[in-house]
């Protein structure tokens, strides 16, 4: 199984409409007003294959080197004109990284913990008045995490795992977390440039584990996977 990581990034594939001048202003004037800060286009990305859903990247006054995501959804029989982005994510990436090392070194000691902002668009209910606990709390947030931990542990990997969920809920964290166990003397040389590549199995991982939770943090998957 891929990464909950990569996965999540398999959503923006080719496909979706071109979209023409006075739409894309629409969704810079959505951004505008939604949010207090200013957005500049970057460019168009695909909405989904067969999807009528249009994406535009931009970035802004207070995340100048992101790329928000911004969406348009046109008017169907069902459904009114409406638009999504995942701001929020960007707001809250910091905080969402220090929440999931608390709960991560209390259960595991030494780790480290990898948290980008998800790249697809977020839930109708995440928006500029939400709280740092309403956003760890709300599935719509799409939260995910890469974690490694030290492999001297790997024996007690059940209990230590139902101890991390337990800390995950009650710090109010709703997540899809890929765990692996490495070596410990490889855990400082782990970096945000270097992570992907023991995902890929050019690193050494003694065991993995995928698994995503829930609105009352219990698990909807979980499996464990041995890389020995």
């Amino acid at each position: 199984m891929a990464s909950l990581f990569l996965m999540l990034a398999v959503l923006f594939g080719a496909g979706g409409c071109s979209i023409d001048r006075n739409l894309r202003q629409k969704m810079l004037d959505y951004m505008n007003k939604k949010y207090d800060d200013t957005f500049t286009f970057l460019e168009e990305t695909g909405g989904g294959v067969g999807s009528s859903r249009h994406d535009i990247l931009v970035s802004s006054g207070r995340f100048p080197n992101a790329q928000i995501l911004v969406s348009h959804y046109p008017k169907t029989d069902t459904e009114e004109e409406h638009f999504s982005d995942n701001y929020v994510a960007f707001v809250f990436e910091d905080d969402v990284r220090l929440a999931l090392t608390s709960a991560t070194q209390t259960v595991y000691g030494d780790c480290r913990v990898f948290h980008r902002p998800a790249p697809m668009p977020l839930g109708s209910d995440v928006g500029p008045e939400t709280t740092l606990a309403q956003y760890l709390g709300n599935p719509s947030s799409h939260l995910s995490a890469v974690v490694f931990v030290g492999d001297e542990q790997v024996e007690d990997r059940d209990v230590l795992l139902e101890m991390f969920r337990k800390q995950l809920k009650e710090q109010g964290i709703c997540v899809g977390v890929t765990l692996l166990y490495v070596d410990p003397a490889e855990l400082p040389e782990i970096t945000g440039e270097s992570y992907n590549g023991y995902l890929q199995q050019n690193g050494q991982v003694t065991m993995r584990c995928d698994f995503l939770l829930d609105d009352q943090f219990e698990f909807v998957y979980m499996n464990w996977r041995n890389n020995e």
